[in-house]
């Protein structure tokens, strides 16, 4: 199951083990099936009658597998603070609705209250509700149908990291099983390749899988470290291949101009070529660097005595980084050039999605409130959305007369320097779709207020690095 990052979380009442996560913008679901075959998709609540403005709450399955319950609109006061779920709303009333058959969209639905009370976390039980199912969903669990070739080895993790959204799963000598993600810190931004930017700022593993990655490499004789690193597809300012691309307990590895520097030792190589698959294994007190499968001369560097926890990134290097796994042995070369040859295909894909971009002059006529950080917890960053008057078409191409643009504006619970913005102001704007399923699917989950009138409009995503 993928990882999915929101709130309300929910599963079916019947045997069909279909899921939802309530996405950033509390105006819709994203639902996930493992059978017949593994997918996810949207469910809109904004298509129920008196909820095509503002947002929802409360989403919650009843004891029927067809009717779910909520609560909304919540609608903003004109100039409020941003989101004002989180203390309740006078606007917002208790629904209940009939999922169809598919569960894409909804057959009916009936308000239950109409007062200027703050109505919330409703609780739907109907007769002989537990009878129900979902038709064409199948029953039952289905049988694992794992797609993942990559790692080839997973007997011997200590870290595994794919991309934001995979699984990132590993299982211990105790037969436990670690979820393993990063977090993002300050302005940190994943890409739309499912990557950690590392010029936007710093990724930590989480504090779980950090400590198993310090506990691995005390005293190690023997490790294994796969990567993969991509061309940078966010705007950044620096162009040599020069910075921070991770630490480990005892390792600092950098690049210098593309070339590997580990604990201050450089490593003799051509500068690297993005895209490239990177592993380097540690065999005693052998190091041997492999770049793109092809192994280069093995040399000696002795681990720090210090114990530096785990960061990937920390000093604006322009790479996209991904696929890292780290191994408690040293992989022999067919298991590394065998996870070089997995890679090719995946990072050719990953490629040759490039959302289009559009850089235009526009002048701000609505602006959604900068949120406070009590006002959108548990998140700890959120965007915002403005409706411009475009000016001018810089470059790419937009034909509307208006655009809807969602901006970063609160980080790590702090503002982002430039908001608010002060409406009949221009401003130069770098824009990309904020398409979820084509464009930006890194952004799923993250809460993104709406308080404007503009329904109609595409949404776009300011793409220019935030800065707080």
């Amino acid at each position: 199951m993928p990882t999915v990052t929101g709130c309300w979380s929910g599963m079916a009442p019947d045997n069909s083990y279909l899921s939802w996560m309530l996405d950033g913008n509390h105006r819709m679901v994203t639902l996930f099936t493992s059978s017949p075959e593994a997918r996810t998709w949207t469910l809109k609540f904004s298509e129920i009658a008196g909820l095509e403005k503002g947002e929802i709450y409360h989403p919650r399955w009843s004891n029927h597998a067809q009717f779910v319950a909520l609560t909304g609109p919540y609608i903003a006061e004109h100039g409020g603070e941003g989101s004002i779920i989180s203390k309740g709303g006078r606007t917002a009333e208790v629904v209940i609705a009939k999922l169809n058959a598919s569960v894409t969209g909804f057959d009916g639905s009936v308000t239950l209250t109409q007062n200027q009370n703050t109505d919330a976390y409703p609780d739907v039980w109907i007769a002989n509700g537990e009878s129900a199912l979902l038709s064409n969903f199948p029953q039952g669990i289905a049988a694992s149908k794992s797609t993942q070739a990559w790692p080839t080895d997973t007997t011997h993790l200590a870290f595994l990291w794919e991309a934001v959204g995979k699984p990132n799963q590993i299982s211990l000598p105790d037969s436990k099983n670690l979820e393993c993600y990063v977090e993002p810190e300050g302005t940190a931004l994943f890409g739309p390749r499912l990557d950690m930017q590392l010029a936007s700022g710093t990724f930590r593993p989480n504090a779980l899988a950090q400590a198993q990655i310090t506990k691995a490499l005390a005293n190690a004789p023997s490790w294994t470290l796969e990567a993969t690193l991509l061309p940078p597809s966010l705007p950044h300012t620096r162009s040599p291949l020069s910075g921070s691309l991770m630490s480990l307990p005892g390792r600092q590895i950098t690049l210098d101009n593309g070339r590997l520097t580990i604990n201050g030792t450089g490593l003799d190589h051509p500068s690297l070529d993005l895209p490239c698959y990177l592993a380097l294994r540690q065999d005693g007190a052998q190091l041997t660097l492999f770049v793109n499968g092809t192994a280069l001369p093995t040399i000696t560097i002795p681990a720090l005595p210090d114990a530096t926890t785990t960061q990937f990134g920390g000093n604006s290097l322009p790479v996209g980084l991904l696929g890292i796994a780290l191994h408690t042995i040293a992989l022999p070369d067919s298991a590394i050039q065998s996870s070089h040859r997995l890679w090719q295909p995946r990072i050719t894909k990953a490629l040759s999605q490039t959302p289009p971009r559009v850089r235009l002059r526009a002048k701000l006529v609505e602006a959604t409130g900068v949120p406070t950080p009590e006002g959108i917890d548990p998140y700890t960053r959120a965007m915002i959305a403005c409706i411009y008057d475009v000016e001018q078409v810089l470059e790419g191409t937009y034909e509307p007369k208006q655009i809807l643009v969602c901006h970063w504006a609160l980080m790590d619970r702090k503002p982002c320097s430039g908001f608010p913005r002060k409406p009949g102001d221009s401003f130069e704007l770098l824009v990309e779709p904020l398409d979820l399923t084509l464009h930006h699917p890194e952004l799923e989950g993250q809460r993104v207020l709406d308080d404007t009138t503009a329904f109609d409009l595409e949404k776009w995503y300011d793409i220019a690095p935030p800065k707080l």
